[in-house]
């Protein structure tokens, strides 16, 4: 009699996860199946406005469509927050902890008045850790990963997330992307019977923080190709709100312009080399992408995407010349650390470390600054030992970087 009684209380979570997961594929065929009507519509849409045909009551459906799958997202963020809290702590205790945790530090952090000539002992403690630290040569001592700005996703944009982040190996290896805002000088890089002209468009070169819609794209494809699907083509569509999410950005009205510009510069930036691809070489020129539509709604608010890649990155992608990121990537927060961990990324591949002289790094980064402003950074990087995947260190002695995976 005891043991009966003992069963069911041993068993309980179990049975609950049992069930919620059950629940969860239920919603996850619902998702799949909304998603599928999405991306149809979506279709439609555009094939609509091509041929000058009205698509008011396309319009009217992705609108249900959309919250609809909104909707069964957040039902599926609850089944997925309650299977949590069967073994861990829930919501409103981790909000309590990181609460405590965070007046607790502020507590530590109360500084008292200097008194007397201490306020001078302060200011040259003050300026010594930033010469240590490389301050003095223009690199600022913020926190190498910027907060994650969307920790409650609903389910939909989690989904995507679960896609995790592709780049391709020649834009990793070779310097497309410009480190600076506005560069509008005509890059040149050669090593290694590789030759990379990069010539900016009117609002300047796209910027490696642009690249963010070209790895967003890549990762679709990857995914469509990887679950074989047949409609897969170098023209992506996906809704503005996904990406903004996706890639840690802000869901405010000047994100979604801030998208637009990068649009702009991606089209606008030309590309001239003679990179190997799918085992071709041809020397050809390029845009970052070949073309991209908005669908907005009244008052110029983003609806869907479309961005057609230029045939050398499909080809690419095709050939499977990409590598998979950390999902932390979207959150590194300078254009140089970002640069330096696809470097470290693309060279360690299945190693266990890679290492690389200063000089070697400074021309790999397409940086326009010194070397000495790339030492300064790395000092940077090497104190916060933040970078995603790889601890950083620096052997002074013999001017050598080396990245050693976590």
């Amino acid at each position: 009699m005891a043991d009966s009684q003992n069963k069911p209380k041993l068993s309980s979570a179990e049975t609950l996860k049992s069930e919620l997961s059950k629940e969860l594929a239920q919603l996850q065929a619902a998702y799949d199946a909304e998603m599928a009507n999405f991306f149809d519509l979506l279709g439609r849409i555009s094939d609509a406005e091509k041929q000058g045909v009205d698509a008011a009551l396309l319009e009217q459906k992705i609108a249900v469509v959309q919250r609809e799958r909104r909707a069964i997202g957040e039902q599926i963020s609850n089944k997925l927050q309650e299977l949590r809290d069967v073994d861990g702590p829930t919501l409103e205790e981790e909000y309590a902890a990181h609460l405590a945790e965070l007046t607790e530090k502020a507590k530590t952090k109360t500084k008292t008045k200097p008194k007397s000539l201490d306020w001078l002992a302060q200011r040259t403690t003050s300026a010594l850790q930033r010469l240590a630290t490389g301050v003095d040569a223009g690199i600022e001592a913020t926190p190498v990963l910027a907060p994650v700005r969307h920790p409650q996703r609903d389910f939909y944009v989690a989904d995507l997330l679960d896609i995790a982040p592709k780049d391709d190996m020649p834009s990793m290896e070779h310097p497309l992307f410009a480190l600076k805002a506005g560069d509008k000088r005509v890059r040149e890089y050669r090593r290694g019977g590789t030759t990379v002209t990069v010539k900016p468009g009117f609002d300047g070169c796209a910027t490696i923080h642009d690249k963010d819609v070209w790895i967003y794209c890549i990762s679709q494809l990857v995914e469509g190709i990887n679950r074989g699907r047949e409609d897969v083509s170098r023209t992506v569509r996906f809704t503005a709100y996904d990406f903004l999410v996706t890639t840690n950005r802000r869901t405010d009205g000047d994100a979604y312009k801030r998208m637009a510009d990068a649009m702009g510069r991606l089209a606008g930036t030309r590309i001239e080399t003679n990179i190997e691809t799918a085992e071709i070489r041809e020397r050809e020129g390029f845009g970052l992408v070949d073309a991209w539509r908005v669908v907005e709604k009244k008052g110029g608010r983003m609806v869907a995407v479309e961005v057609t890649l230029p045939d050398w990155l499909f080809r690419s992608v095709q050939a499977s010349h990409v590598l998979t990121l950390s999902p932390d990537y979207f959150r590194i927060r300078r254009p140089l650390d970002r640069r330096i961990y696809e470097l470290a990324r693309k060279h360690c591949g299945n190693q266990k470390q890679w290492q690389c002289s200063v000089v070697a790094l400074h021309e790999k980064s397409g940086s326009t600054d010194t070397v000495r402003k790339l030492r300064a950074a790395l000092k940077v990087l090497v104190e916060a030992d933040q970078l995603p995947d790889y601890s950083v260190t620096v052997e002074e002695a013999h001017d050598v970087v080396i990245f050693k995976k976590r």
